[in-house]
């Protein structure tokens, strides 16, 4: 599966390192650690809310562990006083609160 996800992410190498293998086995825990209402994540309930935020920072940590570039942000530029509050810079900042 190593091999497979780095060919997707256009990796010259067939294997992940340790630490790339251990960040994308832990957002694969907390992906399927996610709890689920009518094909929909959870995020109303205390547990829900929780297993969406700690699979937000294992997408977070594996997005920086396999470097990955991140996608221009220069859209927050428009976005009101109070989301660019939330989203200050156009640094990766995955919310739970922002996706309810």
């Amino acid at each position: 599966a190593g091999g497979m996800l780095r060919k997707l992410l256009g990796k010259d190498s067939d294997a992940l390192s340790s630490a790339e293998e251990v960040a994308v086995g832990r957002l694969g825990t907390a992906y399927r650690r996610l709890l689920m209402d009518g094909g929909r994540i959870n995020t109303k309930s205390e547990a829900g809310f929780n297993a969406c935020a700690l699979f937000l920072e294992g997408l977070d940590a594996s997005a920086r562990a396999l470097r990955l570039d991140a996608a221009p942000r220069t859209y927050r530029v428009a976005f009101t006083i109070n989301y660019r509050a939330l989203f200050p810079d156009e640094a990766r900042n995955y919310r739970v609160d922002v996706l309810e």
